[in-house]
């Protein structure tokens, strides 16, 4: 997997809030850069999906797509074109945001739970609730490939929660995450050309791993890493990290190459499970 250039890190402290933009309540069901930072498209689950100048912090343009509902929502290689997952079904829909028309559909085994498209060319990826991740090719309204999420685990029994899928930023390697039953979970890696020979790398978040960050994290935020459910899942904009989103209010940080956790960020703890994504602006490191 080629790294690309090194963007220059973004100091925090001179980060502020520029702007908010307020729905009607619903649940926040995605958000997602534009693979050239000018867009950012959100969802939320009455099904709107809102596309936002990034650059001049302005809601450009609101579709409603109430009839079928919204579950997740990534770009697609064109512009202004997303996939949206239906709210409840297995279908996923090319939306086209200049004329707001759906341009395909495709129909999946079983409910979506998450959507990603390449950043490099026309196929999207869609994680299940049976435990399917499809690799597809929008031209084609069937799977170009179906990668079974919850198998070869290294005798690890998963929890009853479906994978999280990404494409890595030069869309020659994919990644899917799932959760084990006795906490943490895993990180497999596909070459994007060579997919069918499985693939070649599988990295374990478990206690062990992460109590190799015993210096930097005490044990009350290693349990919380370790009891969450994978949310999201995303490569860093150069390719060399990888985060792993939960519903504990945090987030793993592993090295995409060699595997290992170099990070947790905690934010406060929620009462109750509660799904979160994580987003890289591009440029960030």
């Amino acid at each position: 997997m080629a790294a690309l250039k090194k963007q220059p890190k973004l100091d925090p402290k001179r980060l502020k809030m520029a702007q908010v933009f307020r729905g009607s309540g619903a649940e926040s069901v995605g958000l997602a850069f534009h693979r050239r930072g000018q867009w950012c498209v959100s969802a939320t689950g009455d099904g709107v999906v809102r596309l936002i100048d990034a650059v001049r912090g302005r809601s450009q343009k609101v579709v409603h797509a109430k009839k079928h509902g919204v579950s997740a929502v990534a770009f697609g290689h064109a512009d202004r074109c997303v996939f949206v997952g239906d709210g409840s079904g297995p279908n996923v829909r090319y939306l086209s945001l200049y004329d707001n028309r759906y341009l395909r559909c495709y129909k999946g085994p079983s409910d979506v739970v998450d959507v990603a498209g390449s950043p490099a060319d026309d196929q999207f990826l869609t994680s299940h609730s049976d435990g399917a991740v499809l690799l597809w090719d929008v031209t084609s309204k069937r799977a170009v490939a179906k990668l079974d999420g919850r198998s070869k685990w290294n005798k690890r029994r998963l929890r009853g929660t479906a994978p999280r899928a990404a494409f890595a930023p030069d869309a020659l390697v994919f990644a899917a995450a799932a959760n084990f039953e006795a906490g943490g979970g895993g990180v497999k890696l596909f070459d994007a050309r060579n997919y069918g020979a499985g693939p070649f790398a599988t990295f374990f978040v478990d206690g062990p791993a992460l109590e190799k960050l015993a210096h930097k994290y005490d044990a009350s935020t290693r349990l919380r890493a370790l009891r969450g459910t994978f949310t999201d899942v995303l490569f860093s904009p150069d390719g060399e990290g990888l985060v792993l989103a939960t519903d504990a209010g945090c987030a793993i940080v592993l090295d995409a190459f060699e595997g290992h956790a170099t990070g947790v960020l905690a934010g406060p703890e929620p009462r109750a499970p509660t799904a979160c994504g994580a987003a890289y602006a591009p440029g960030g490191g």
